[in-house]
Formats: structure tokens, C-alpha cells, sequence
């Protein structure tokens, strides 16, 4: 997955690991296959949405901060492993 944080909605947030880590409210990540996206932008006629990424299928997540600069780039299969480490007992 690619992420570009500059285009998501961040009234007064003007750092990245804010952006990323808010707990704002009422906020969704939607996936959904590109024939669908105007049926999608129909339904969701007259709430903010924002499309922010695009689904890689090279098995990396790849976030691009606020200044377009890259700040993260990381194998989707390690970054799962250690997240599922602690648990792994």
C-alpha cells in the first residue's frame, strides 16, 4: 500500500506522527477496487472522503509524509510477524 499523507484531511495537525496516530473520530479506511470508486464517491455523496493510498501489490507499505517525502518502507509480512510477536506464545 502506498499512503500520501499530505492528501489527507488535517486541519491544524502539521506533523506526521500526529497525523498518523490521532484518534480522531469517526474516521474510516475504506478498500475498495478501482471499477467501484465512482459508485463508491456516489454513495458517500455529501461526507468529507478523502482518497489517500492505493494498494500496491508488491507487498510493501509505503507512507509518504505531509512534504512528499518517503518515511516509511517496509515488507507487509515482517511488519505483521513483529506485530503479531507478543502474542505468539
Amino acid at each position: 500500500m502506498l499512503i500520501h499523507l499530505a492528501l489527507f484531511p488535517s486541519s491544524g495537525i502539521d506533523r506526521n506522527d500526529t497525523l498518523l496516530f490521532s484518534e480522531s473520530q469517526s474516521r474510516f479506511v475504506v478498500t475498495i477496487s478501482p471499477e467501484a470508486k465512482k459508485s463508491f464517491e456516489a454513495m458517500m455523496k455529501g461526507i468529507a472522503i478523502s482518497q489517500v493510498g492505493t494498494v500496491l501489490a508488491e507487498g510493501l507499505l509505503k507512507i509518504d509524509g505531509r512534504d512528499g517525502n518517503r518515511i516509511v518502507e517496509e515488507d507487509i509480512n515482517e511488519l505483521k510477524a513483529e506485530w503479531q510477536r507478543p502474542l505468539n506464545f
